[in-house]
């Protein structure tokens, strides 16, 4: 499923939305998002910045791994595989 976000500022758009993301959660599981205004230049960057972070040594990734953080609820950082517990 295809969020359009072009809809955001149109009248009725910001109810379609919720509702197309509602369905897109309970019931397809995925949803892909467009004309959100980053262009794929900045796209494909960001993506080229997280698979040279995670091309790191695992020593240097540590760096940024907030474990208090992540007991609070935070969630910024690197977080290790494995680390969180389901329950």
């Amino acid at each position: 499923m295809t969020l359009d976000l072009s809809l955001f500022d149109t009248p009725d758009g910001k109810q379609e939305l919720a509702k197309q993301l509602t369905y897109a959660a309970q019931h397809v599981g995925f949803f892909y998002v467009k004309n959100f205004g980053i262009s794929q230049e900045e796209v494909d960057r960001q993506f080229a910045l997280g698979r040279e972070f995670y091309d790191l040594p695992l020593e240097e990734k540590l760096k940024y791994h907030n474990l208090e953080d992540l007991h609070n609820g935070e969630y910024n950082g690197y977080r290790p595989a494995g680390l969180r517990k389901y329950v």
